[in-house]
């Protein structure tokens, strides 16, 4: 049993330092879904980390193992719901799509 709790806490770890690496990714980035805000996908993401690390205690224990150095990792912050990245000014170029006017002709628009 020894064995299998070893490998569950194995995977636990990797878990909670793939989704330490993808909160710090998405905090200096942004989240690539659109429907929903940054700030609201690095709650949620801060919210498996808290679940992974007490998982970890628990197992450790509850088995007498060693705690791994992952569940010593700093917890992220708390953000804001509507936390935004900062972009550098003049960061995203001004897109232009074509569209079909009315007369026929070409027209260009502006995203940005």
């Amino acid at each position: 049993m020894k064995i299998r709790s070893e490998e569950k806490l194995r995977q636990l770890c990797t878990w909670l330092e793939e989704r330490l690496a993808d909160w710090e990714v998405m905090h200096s980035n942004g989240s690539p879904d659109f429907t929903v805000s940054t700030g609201v996908k690095l709650n949620e993401i801060r919210g498996q980390i808290l679940l992974l690390r007490r998982d970890i205690r628990l197992l450790c224990d509850n088995h007498q193992l060693d705690y791994p150095d992952v569940a010593y990792e700093q917890i992220p912050p708390l953000v804001t719901d509507s936390y935004t990245v900062r972009r550098e000014r003049d960061f995203h170029r001004e897109i232009y799509y074509e569209c079909v006017a009315e007369a026929g002709k070409p027209k260009q628009l502006s995203l940005f």
